[in-house]
């Protein structure tokens, strides 16, 4: 997720005359922005909020992978499976992220986003099994409803 950040921040750094426009903009020195921007330090989820915020770009911005083809040489290193997990990340935010209406939502998607492919690959499976058996039991529901 840090390398991801670091792209976006770049692009971010790029609309700035300069790092230290960049700076200004978020409070912070220069020496820190050039940290960001080069890997010496990562970006984690606290610096990234805090970035969002200062520079009043949506939440999770900094984690938008929607411009993969400008990333491409950086997904490249990730596994098969790794890209799919990333793909299916991209997805999910651009069409759920905006349904979540409260912090436990956001902070359950941030600690499913803190899993590694294989965990989050279970977490689904568990909730479609979930799903399936809550299906059930409306379909079932109906049924006797019906015959009421």
């Amino acid at each position: 997720m840090s390398e991801i950040r670091q792209h976006n921040l770049q692009e971010i750094a790029d609309k700035f005359a300069s790092q230290r426009g960049l700076a200004d903009a978020l409070d912070t020195t220069p020496g820190y922005i050039n940290q960001l921007l080069t890997g010496h330090r990562g970006i984690g989820e606290k610096a990234a909020r805090k970035i969002e915020k200062k520079l009043k770009l949506n939440y999770l911005a900094l984690d938008n992978l929607s411009n993969i083809d400008n990333t491409t040489n950086k997904v490249e290193k990730y596994s098969t499976y790794e890209k799919q997990a990333l793909q299916n990340a991209i997805v999910l935010e651009q069409k759920n992220i905006y349904l979540l209406s409260n912090k436990n939502e956001i902070s359950l998607l941030d600690a499913f986003r803190r899993l590694t492919g294989e965990q989050q690959q279970t977490v689904i499976t568990n909730a479609q099994e979930i799903a399936q058996k809550n299906l059930q039991i409306i379909k079932e529901l109906n049924e006797k409803m019906v015959t009421l």
